[in-house]
């Protein structure tokens, strides 16, 4: 056993005062005389002997508790079997984890749970000695370094850690502790720690795939799990904004979806939404949200401006200020550039006139032609839309070129035609392209005795979005007299059928872009398609639809995403910067990839818009918000995170308890003051009875 207060002990001196007191108490006796003896034999003597004994019981139970209070508060310890102490004389090597991750912004009680966290961190001060070992780790993504290398002085620590800012990145407490293990992995010290100061978040374990649990196995290493939290929460969070529909047209209203998720603990209530475009507020709406459920609110926004817009989604003030505000951009095209390939002109004058009727440069669709031959590196990086148009085989170059087109993001149609060898496009470009293999045809080319018409059509559909004045939705189909049936693959979507059930027009992803695939031509001997009066609006709304799909400017990144993009079109590459949220700006050298300049940009720890510069010309805008997972607040249960981390070392520290007690009982063993107390009192208590019965057995005496 051992006392952690040894300068209290002095204070052992104090048993003494008893038996002084007893002492000076006992010189002071008085000699008393009497006129006769008589009185003095009427004394019983086993009352005399009864009376010296309760008084010599009276004399080692008050030393006793003096004693007892004296050692209590010296706080006596039990070490060894019985107790789990660490080696006090050696040295100790302890990590701190520190969780700076968005979710430690709740405000509770006047002050967020990052600025609580750091003063528990504070309070670990006095159990460090100079010399010890103290490693600093952020637990948000990334898992930064609080400070470099290890500090011997614990002060040290202190001061750097009140320097500390909270991120607004995500948390990652498996990443912060295997970092831990590996640092404690590496020391020779005996003692080896680790202090855990979080809000223990469900979310901050996600990445405990493909890892072998328990995290931590060894015996020596001990836990001190240290949770901040609040008890009662009202946090409502943006967790995504999206356009309902993707095509996106100046002067024309579209909608954009907000959807908020309540992860707080309380019910909300006539929240207010707002809509900002440009920084000017373009809408609002009220919403009502219970603990746990999500909600979309629409709002309907008309761009009155081509290029790339930037807005937010704003939330009213709650207890997590920090996810109130979701950044979002999107583009209104200017122009679309088309490249329609066919072997002639002449087999595309249809689409050419459907896309720009006038061959207006004005227009917001500008359509280029090229044969099959004239196509080369780089071609299509021009276009955000290719059209194939009966092309009897898709030669090695050209498969290329559209591969490339479509996997960076890109749109491609492709309509049949009599040329068409199609075992050559099911063995060479639709496996290239992951499309439908053509099985048979249908139908006699030429025939117009008998034909199929249009079937189901998916009008949910954003190619069909606000194409129908009325709610009808009625379409005056062309007649098919030849048409090709093909087989679907999982995740391809047929948007139109024919009457027969068979796809006419389908639609497949690839790489990042799209394709549109269209079973029949545009050829008089295969239908009349391009005479009715669907054939206009339905090829406008495919080439912007994919137009839309090309760009990323609507994608949003997390916080310490890395931002990419390919430029092109400028002979100066070092001319590159990117102007983060605050307003500073970082110069960036573009890496070449695939043919193409890349631009890739890692510093975003900051939510907001990030926007590339080349020179004064803007490139293009990110935008970077929260993950929106970081705004579940749910805490991990006890019992799971022991499981996870797996080690018998774990000592839990509840938000009310001092650290001084627990990390001292932890530490040193287990502390015995509270049962010196207990027995202190106890004798206390017999104390008073037997000073009762001393005073009346003396005062009988004395009768």
């Amino acid at each position: 056993m051992t006392f952690l207060n040894t300068i209290i002990l002095f204070g052992l001196i104090a048993g003494a005062i008893p038996i002084i007191i007893h002492l000076i108490t006992r010189q002071k006796a008085k000699t008393v005389f009497f006129s006769t003896l008589r009185f003095l034999k009427e004394l019983k003597n086993q009352q005399i002997r009864r009376l010296k004994i309760m008084q010599i019981l009276l004399l080692i139970l008050r030393t006793l508790i003096i004693l007892l209070l004296v050692l209590a508060f010296g706080r006596p310890t039990l070490k060894g079997r019985f107790g789990s102490g660490i080696h006090s004389t050696a040295k100790t090597t302890a990590v701190l984890i520190l969780d700076n991750s968005l979710s430690m912004g709740v405000e509770s009680g006047g002050q967020i749970l990052f600025d609580v966290a750091k003063q528990r961190a504070q309070e670990l001060e006095e159990f460090f000695n100079v010399g010890d070992e103290v490693y600093g780790l952020f637990a948000s993504i990334g898992t930064s370094l609080i400070f470099d290398g290890a500090k011997y002085d614990f002060k040290t620590v202190t001061k750097i850690i009140q320097k500390s800012k909270l991120s607004q990145s995500s948390t990652d407490l498996v990443s912060a502790l295997l970092k831990a293990k590996e640092i404690l992995q590496h020391s020779s010290n005996i003692n080896k720690e680790i202090y855990l100061i979080s809000d223990f978040q469900q979310i901050g374990f996600q990445s405990l795939e493909n890892l072998v649990l328990p995290l931590l196995q060894d015996q020596e290493i001990k836990i001190f799990m240290i949770p901040i939290h609040a008890s009662q929460i009202s946090n409502l969070a943006i967790t995504d904004v999206a356009p309902a529909n993707q095509i996106i047209e100046p002067g024309k209203v579209f909608e954009l979806e907000a959807v908020i998720k309540n992860g707080g603990t309380k019910s909300e209530r006539n929240r207010l939404v707002q809509i900002f475009i440009d920084d000017k507020r373009a809408g609002q709406a009220t919403i009502n949200v219970e603990p746990g459920k999500s909600q979309t609110t629409k709002f309907r926004v008309v761009p009155q401006k081509t290029g790339l817009i930037t807005g937010s989604v704003l939330l009213e003030d709650d207890d997590l200020f920090f996810d109130n505000r979701r950044y979002f951009t999107f583009s209104v095209p200017e122009q679309t550039n088309v490249l329609v390939i066919g072997q002639n002109e002449q087999d595309v004058r249809f689409l050419q006139l459907a896309l720009n009727p006038e061959f207006n440069p004005a227009s917001s669709i500008k359509v280029d032609y090229l044969s099959p031959n004239r196509i080369e590196f780089g071609t299509l990086n021009n276009y955000q839309v290719a059209i194939l148009s009966n092309i009897p085989r898709i030669e090695a170059s050209l498969l290329s070129s559209v591969v490339d087109h479509v996997n960076a993001g890109r749109g491609l149609i492709v309509f049949l035609g009599n040329e068409v060898d199609l075992r050559s496009y099911n063995e060479n470009f639709n496996q290239k392209l992951s499309l439908p293999l053509f099985t048979e045809t249908v139908g006699e080319m030429g025939t117009r005795d008998s034909y199929l018409t249009l079937g189901k059509i998916d009008f949910s559909h954003p190619i069909f979005s606000g194409v129908f004045e009325d709610q009808k939705n009625e379409v005056e189909s062309p007649k098919f007299f030849f048409l090709t049936k093909i087989k679907l693959k999982p995740l391809q979507q047929s948007v139109i059928e024919f009457s027969n059930g068979d796809p006419f027009l389908v639609e497949s992803n690839f790489g990042q872009g799209k394709v549109m695939l269209f079973t029949s031509a545009i050829d008089p001997n295969w239908s009349d398609l391009y005479l009715k009066g669907l054939f206009v609006p339905l090829m406008n709304r495919c080439v912007m639809y994919l137009s839309g799909n090309a760009n990323k400017s609507n994608q949003s990144y997390f916080v310490n995403q890395e931002l990419t993009t390919d430029v092109a079109g400028t002979d100066n590459i070092v001319n590159f910067q990117i102007e983060k949220p605050d307003g500073k700006l970082t110069k960036i050298i573009p890496q070449i990839g695939e043919g193409n300049f890349k631009i890739n940009f890692k510093e975003t720890d900051l939510v907001g818009i990030y926007t590339l510069h080349a020179g004064d010309r803007m490139v293009t805008k990110w935008a970077v918000n929260p993950d929106p997972a970081e705004s579940d607040l749910a805490p991990i249960d006890s019992g799971e995170l022991e499981k996870i981390i797996g080690n018998g070392n774990i000592v839990s520290i509840q938000q009310e308890q001092a650290l001084a007690n627990v990390v001292a009982t932890s530490r040193y063993g287990r502390e015995l003051w509270k049962y010196f107390i207990g027995i202190a009192l106890m004798f206390l208590i017999v104390e008073m009875i037997l000073a009762r019965e001393s005073g009346e057995a003396g005062k009988e005496l004395e009768r």
